[in-house]
Order: structure tokens, then C-alpha cells, then sequence
């Protein structure tokens, strides 16, 4: 595709060599390939979809005779207008440039004056690989058509300092007898930051132009001269340029301290319309797992960030995502970036991660403390259910698969008790452990005695226990702040630096497919329910497309349909032993258990957290007989089938000891598949997986003690193993997350509706409350009529 692309634009930008050259003025800017910042809507508008041309321009061109031309560009994301004034023509360009993917960009303006009319250029810019860059423009399309085109290279790529910093070119045109003229050739350096030497030679003059450009956060003046050949010092411009984004700069830098805000709610997958969300300003803001990772190493590489506080930032996650968010914090930590918390309250979870990675804690001095660990209570329903004529039926592979027992059980059974224990011993002694790392020689007492009073506990209790260092309310923090002279930045509106890589057509790609919630057949809904169809189809084109070398699967999910989560699971091992085979790897997010673990057993390698519930390999479905209720209900039932089985199961009649015996059969089948497929995965012996099976759920640390599990490691880990795995570095990540959109409303777009905090209405609120509650119970009770197996 990239190919035809690439042939079809080249033809269209030849078709105008044939004609003579037009009048139109020219810009003494050169650089057709490499330009892709303060003057690059007036030298090859596709560049602004690069992304990095945004601000407001002007140009002064000087001659030792008098008189001075000018242009004045204006950029602004994809969209820009450029003023041309020469030999007292003037003229005005409105055009576009936009990225079609990473390292292709496509732009297209229209020009026009007074003399000459309207023309309508077409213009291109290719980088295949970081060092390599083309240029093609074709200009006045319409009418007298001709073409330019540059290349630009990087030859000290290699380099961590000079790859960047120093660029060579050349610029030239095609006549329309087909030959090449050249046009300038030269070269561009930064040896240090905020200070760019340059020159080239220009062959339609015969001038050695030479200048230099400095660079003051986002403001940049910049002049030249021809120092050789016709008019030698006498003629050259100056350039001055206003960007949105921050440019190298001779400044140095300020030491500030970020104030992260938008990590009220931390998701597993990607936000759907993230831009509108971001521009409504939600009270409560959401950043995907992804996404925070990102700012981290964002704010972990930027030179002026000296510290980070986290303001009343809830940490709304999975408390595996929370210790991966660690790990990315104590790599700032590790790079010498100061962090603290501060907060009115602390809940258990969100006060571990602070006191693992803080440097400092602050709480208000009526704030509270909740340092309780981790605990459950379930309600069971058998008994009352017997009382309205409901009998629950719950096939289970072993008494450990317990996703039913609150309606088949009196009370909470030995195994699910044991089971319960011992998982919530592993998260507690993760919890303990981060905790102890950052606070344990400041703590007045042993942790089980602080827990036992850590419920409820005030501010002042909290700081006489050694759990947080200061009280503050919120102006006494910022005069806190104020004295060690940070420039303070929301990062909301933090300032957004220049990239001055060159972003390549054939940088290798990694593939991140989630695979989040329940596992049912057919199609799922983005970051809501897995659909087997969608899921194994995202997976299967990632395993034939060309452009991608490796697939991450982040799997956040607790089972669902055996029959889905095989056909899923099929196409994982087929990235290993099927065709086009590539390296898979599993990331393991807050949950990966029963189906969830099934269809991660088949990849390369399997890597959790210490706080994943994983395992629970196993198999279990549940069917319901209401006939006692119906029964009480004075209603009646009339069966009519042509075959012994035909109504099997029915939710309105008991089953026979036959029926039940076959059910308890299947299931076991299903169980006994289910650990045949992870020995063959995992390497393992099928008595082996029996003996750490039999639904028994593990953290992340115990399944990998037990061998279902490679390694501990968090999202980042997975995409570093898996470069590795496919020989690549630096590769660009390309999230995918199938299935669906269910968040709609007719009529509204769904940006539109994120923007606007819309939702969308359920039907059933528009019914009578008494019949929507007969029309709920009829949906769940239905969903079992199938008898389909549940892993």
C-alpha cells in the first residue's frame, strides 16, 4: 500500500514538468527535505504535519541597493497561512500538511495574487528511516506547472548527541526538458542547544550563503548573509519565529515542579475521543495505564523537571496498575527527581504507593489516614433463594472454582476461604513490602500494630506514627514550594518540546492489543467486554501485517466463555506456530484469571505483577431452577419436544440425576482440555498444571512460583521483551483495541458526546420500575438456558 502511494503521488507530481515554469515568486528558503519547523509551510507545506511548525513567523530579505522583502507564515497544528511580498508582488497561501502515518506527510495549499491567479500545489515529505529524508513539491498545478525535490540525511544517526544535531541537504528541480537543475545543497549544525550554524551553496545564484539561529525557550531570531559568489556581503535576511512549543534553548533551564493533575482515574485501555475529554477539563480526569507510563518517561527525560507532586490524585486502579505506576516512579526517583504526595485523605492502596516512592508526604491537618489492608465479605443466597422456590445448580470443575457459591452455597465454603487467604496474604505482604521500602525506619511501631489502628486515623495520628512527614493545608504547601523557588507547571498545560528526531515511514512497530473484560463469542466492546471474533481478528491481522514485528496482549480479564476463550487462545499460539509467526507476550494486568488465563498461557512469554490474581484454571457453569417459584407463583409451564434432551437445559423444571451426571461430564471435559492446552504451552507436565489448577486462583508472584507465570514485570517490561524477542529497539507502539463502540447516542457524534459528558439512555429506564425488574431477572436467568461451559 505504502508503495502505491508513493508511485501514485510521484506520477501526479511529474505531470506538470511538461509546461513552462510559472512566475510565482519564490521563497530563498531551501531545505525542501529537512525543514521542518519555523519556515516549513513556506518551503514544503507537508511538513507542518510533522507537528513541530506551530507558531507565527516573519522574514526580512535585504539588499545593499534598498529595499526589503518580507514574508510572514502562520501555523497552526495542520492548517497554515504564509504572506509573500517580492519585487513588490504580493501574494498569499492557505494549505494543509498532515501526517498519513508516522514519517509520510501529505500537504496541498492554494496560491494567489492579483497578477498570476490561483495555484494549487501538492506537496510531500518521506522519511523511511530516522537518517533519510525526501521532499517532493509540486507547485501552480493547475496552470504552469514544475516540480522540486530535496533530500536530506543524518549521517551521526548513531550518535546519542550529534544525531540530531547535524543535517545535510540537497534541493533541486526538475525542468520540463526532464533534466535536473539543482537548486542548493548545504548543511545544518547544533553544537550546542538553542545555537544552529548553517550554509549552503545556491546553484540558481552562485552564493555561499552562511547564518546562524538562536533559540530562547519558544522564541527564535535567526539571521543570514551571502558570504561568497554574487552580491557577497551584500544581502541576507532575518528571521524571527514565536512557537507553541519549546525549542532547544541557549537558556538553559528553570527548575520546575510538576504538579501531576490527571491522575484521578487510572484505566486499563485506551480513552475513547482522549482529546475531547482532555479539552472538557473533567472534574475527575482519566489517563489510560499507557498513557501515564508515557508522561513518566516524559517527565523522567526532560532536563528541567527537578520534582513532581501528585495533589489529591486519587489513583483509581487496579492495584497491580498501581504497582507498575511505582516502578515507573522510582525511576524518577533513580534519576534524581524529587516526588511527594499530598493529600486530604489517604486510602490504603493509593497511601502505599505514596510511601513507597516519596521523598515527601503531606496530608491537611484534618485529613485521615485509612491503613486497613485488604479484606472481603461475600452474601450468600442459597438459603433464601430456597425459601422463593430457586435451586441453583453449580457445576464446578473442584470446589476451588467458587464464581457461584454466593448463590449455591449457605455460607463461604473451607477451599474458598483457604483460597481467599492465601491469595490476600501474597497482596498484603506486597503492600507491607512498599510500605517498609520507603517509610520502615520512620514508623514509631511495627505495620500489624499500626493496621490495627489505622482505620479512621486523623492527620496528627498519622504523622505521630511516622506515616506521613509534614501537615499543611493547601496555601501553607504552596508557600512550602514557593521557598525552594520551583517554577511550578500544571502537567495539564506543561509545555510541549520540539521533536527534533525524525519520526520514520519504517521504524518497526509493536502491536498492543487489550483484551479487556468478560470473554464472550462474536464482537466485544472497546475496553468493555472481550469479543471472541473481534479479539482474534485484531490478533490474527497483527500476525500478517508486514509493518508490525512483535504483539503485546494486556489482559485484563476474569474468565468468561470456555468455547470464546479457546478460539481466542487458538490464535495466540498461532503467532508462535502458525504462519508469519512473530514474538508474542502477555501483560498481565489486574486480573488475567480462568479464561483470562487461558488465552495468555499460548504466548512467548507471560509476565504479571506481584498484585495480578491470575490462575483460577478451571471450569464451571450454573444453572438455575425457578420451577419452585413459578410453582408458588400459581404458573405454569407447557413443554412440548420431539426428543429426550431437546429441552436440556430448561430453568423451569429440575434436572434428572442423567442430565446432571452428563453436565458434571462435559465440564470435566472442558477441564481436562483446558490443562492439556496450558502443559503444551507452558511446557509442562499435565499432572503438574493438575496440581496448581483445580480453580485455584495465585497472585502474580505465586503463579510465577508455580510456574505458570515467566517473569514479574508491568506493561513497559512487556514491550521491552518483546522488542528484544524481535531484534528491534525504539519501535513505535500502535495500540489496538477491538470490538465495537457501545457509547453512542443517535444523532451526536461520539467526540461530540464525550466533549459534553453525554451518556446514553437505557431503554429499560424508560419502562415501569416493577416490569423492568421482571425483564432484568428474565435477562440474567436466560443467559444460562445455553448450559454453556464457563471458564
Amino acid at each position: 500500500m505504502k508503495k502505491i502511494i508513493l508511485a501514485v503521488l510521484a506520477a501526479a507530481l511529474f505531470y506538470g514538468t511538461a509546461a513552462a515554469q510559472s512566475r510565482w515568486e519564490e521563497t530563498p528558503r531551501v531545505g525542501i527535505a529537512v525543514e521542518d519547523k519555523s519556515s516549513a509551510s513556506l518551503v514544503n507545506m507537508a511538513a507542518i504535519g510533522a507537528g513541530d511548525a506551530t507558531g507565527i513567523g516573519w522574514s526580512g530579505y535585504f539588499r545593499s541597493g534598498g529595499g526589503m522583502d518580507n514574508t510572514v507564515n502562520l501555523s497552526l497544528g495542520w492548517v497554515a497561512y504564509n504572506y509573500r511580498q517580492f519585487n513588490s508582488i504580493s501574494n498569499h497561501e492557505i494549505g494543509v500538511g498532515f501526517p498519513l502515518y508516522d514519517g509520510l506527510y501529505l500537504g496541498t495549499s492554494l496560491r494567489w495574487n492579483p497578477n498570476q491567479g490561483t495555484g494549487w500545489n501538492a506537496h510531500m515529505l518521506y522519511r523511511p528511516y530516522q537518517w533519510l529524508s525526501i521532499g517532493i513539491k509540486g507547485e501552480s498545478l493547475n496552470s504552469s506547472p514544475w516540480m522540486d525535490w530535496g533530500v536530506g540525511l543524518r549521517p551521526l544517526k548513531f550518535s546519542n548527541y550529534w544525531g540530531t544535531r547535524l543535517t545535510m541537504f540537497y534541493d533541486a528541480r526538475v525542468t520540463n526538458t526532464g533534466k535536473f537543475n539543482s537548486i542548493a545543497t548545504g548543511l545544518r549544525i547544533m553544537p550546542i542547544d538553542g545555537v544552529e550554524l548553517y550554509g549552503h551553496w545556491d546553484f540558481r545564484d552562485d552564493k555561499l550563503v552562511t547564518g546562524i539561529n538562536l533559540s530562547l525557550n519558544r522564541f527564535l531570531l535567526g539571521g543570514d548573509i551571502t558570504s561568497a559568489g554574487t552580491d557577497s556581503w551584500n544581502e541576507g535576511s532575518i528571521q524571527t519565529f514565536a512557537s507553541l512549543k519549546h525549542m532547544r534553548s541557549i537558556s538553559g533551564h528553570q527548575k520546575t515542579m510538576v504538579v501531576y493533575d490527571t491522575a484521578q482515574v487510572i484505566t486499563d485501555t485506551p480513552r475513547l475521543y482522549a482529546a475531547a475529554q482532555d479539552f472538557r477539563k473533567d472534574p475527575s480526569p482519566t489517563r489510560s495505564l499507557y498513557e501515564f507510563l508515557q508522561d513518566m518517561n516524559g517527565l523522567l527525560t526532560s532536563p528541567e523537571v527537578e520534582s513532581v507532586i501528585f495533589y489529591n490524585q486519587a489513583f483509581q486502579t487496579s492495584f497491580s496498575n498501581l504497582i507498575e505506576i511505582e516502578q515507573s516512579l522510582k525511576k524518577l526517583k533513580a534519576a534524581g527527581k524529587k516526588i511527594y504526595f499530598y493529600a486530604d485523605t489517604f486510602g490504603s492502596t493509593q497511601y502505599a504507593l505514596a510511601a513507597s516512592v516519596s521523598d515527601k508526604i503531606f496530608m491537611s491537618p484534618q485529613g485521615s489516614l485509612d491503613l486497613t489492608g485488604f479484606g472481603v465479605s461475600n452474601l450468600y443466597f442459597k438459603d433464601l433463594l430456597a425459601k422463593y422456590g430457586v435451586n441453583i445448580y453449580n457445576f464446578q470443575s473442584h470446589e476451588y472454582k467458587t464464581a457461584y457459591n454466593n448463590l449455591s452455597e449457605s455460607s463461604m465454603t473451607n477451599a474458598q476461604r483457604e483460597s481467599l487467604e492465601y491469595v490476600y496474604g501474597g497482596l498484603q505482604a506486597e503492600m507491607d513490602r512498599m510500605i517498609n521500602q520507603g517509610r520502615e525506619s520512620m514508623l514509631t511501631d511495627n505495620l500489624e500494630s499500626l493496621y490495627s489502628e489505622g482505620y479512621w486515623m486523623s492527620a496528627a495520628s498519622a504523622r505521630e506514627a511516622g506515616l506521613v512527614d509534614e501537615l499543611m493545608y493547601r496555601d501553607q504547601m504552596e508557600t512550602w514550594v514557593g521557598m525552594r523557588r520551583y517554577r511550578v507547571t500544571l502537567f495539564s498545560q506543561i509545555r510541549h518540546d520540539m521533536n527534533y528526531e525524525w519520526k520514520a515511514a519504517n521504524d518497526p512497530t509493536i502491536a498492543v492489543i487489550y483484551a479487556n473484560g468478560n470473554i464472550s463469542m462474536g464482537n466485544g466492546a472497546k475496553g468493555q467486554t472481550i469479543g471472541a471474533a473481534s479479539l482474534a481478528d485484531a490478533i490474527k491481522n497483527a500476525r500478517f501485517n508486514p509493518l508490525v514485528q512483535g504483539i503485546v496482549i494486556r489482559v485484563n480479564s476474569g474468565g468468561g466463555s470456555a468455547l470464546a476463550s479457546d478460539v481466542i487462545a487458538r490464535e495466540v499460539a498461532l503467532c508462535t506456530v502458525g504462519p508469519r509467526p512473530k514474538p508474542i507476550v502477555i501483560s498481565m494486568g489486574g486480573v488475567a484469571a480462568s479464561g483470562g488465563y487461558m488465552i495468555s498461557a499460548p504466548g512467548s512469554k507471560v509476565l504479571a505483577t506481584p498484585g495480578t490474581i491470575t490462575g483460577s484454571i478451571g471450569v464451571i457453569t450454573m444453572i438455575p431452577d425457578i420451577s419452585g417459584l413459578l410453582e408458588k407463583l400459581e404458573v405454569s409451564v407447557g413443554t412440548v419436544t420431539t426428543t429426550q434432551s431437546a429441552d436440556v437445559p430448561n430453568i423451569f423444571r429440575p434436572l434428572t440425576p442423567q442430565e446432571e451426571n452428563r453436565i458434571r461430564n462435559s465440564v470435566m471435559d472442558n477441564y481436562d482440555s483446558f490443562i492439556n492446552m496450558v502443559a503444551v504451552n507452558r511446557n509442562m507436565d499435565v499432572q503438574a498444571v493438575d496440581n496448581v489448577a483445580k480453580g485455584r486462583i495465585w497472585t502474580g508472584q505465586q503463579a510465577m512460583d508455580r510456574g505458570l507465570v515467566d517473569n514479574m514485570g508491568g506493561l513497559d517490561d512487556a514491550i521491552e521483551l518483546v522488542e528484544g524477542l524481535a531484534g528491534v529497539k525504539h519501535a513505535r507502539i500502535l495500540e489496538i483495541d477491538p470490538g465495537s463502540i457501545r457509547f453512542s447516542i443517535p444523532g451526536i457524534p461520539g467526540a461530540l458526546a464525550a466533549f459534553l459528558d453525554l451518556k446514553p439512555k437505557d431503554p429499560l429506564d424508560m419502562v415501569p420500575e416493577d416490569l423492568r425488574d421482571v425483564i432484568e431477572f428474565y435477562q440474567t436467568v436466560s443467559s444460562y438456558e445455553r448450559g454453556e461451559a464457563y471458564s
